[in-house]
């Protein structure tokens, strides 16, 4: 299968320098980065036999869960020594 991509001009250069600094092709880091970034629902599904990613990783955002998330009053007090001693 064939795929045009518009990337802009340093994530291409980002693409570039990375293939040349494992010596592969451009197009084959390219595929190397979409195989380990996106997740596979099929094993046999990638090409090269590669193990297929299982999990997308996501950007952090800070304040997402802001208001939804609340500490008790007593989150500073000690813990009581049954808790220690694996009595709890």
């Amino acid at each position: 299968m064939t795929l045009t991509i518009d990337l802009p001009s340093e994530l291409e250069q980002y693409l570039l320098q990375a293939a040349q600094a494992q010596g592969v092709s451009l197009e084959t880091m390219t595929l190397q980065v979409l195989t380990n970034s996106l997740p596979m629902l099929d094993s046999s599904s990638s090409a090269s036999g590669q193990t297929p990613a299982t999990a997308l990783k996501q950007q952090r955002v800070f304040g997402q869960y802001q208001g939804r998330i609340r500490m008790s009053e007593d989150f500073d007090e000690p813990l009581p020594d049954a808790f220690w001693l694996g009595e709890s």
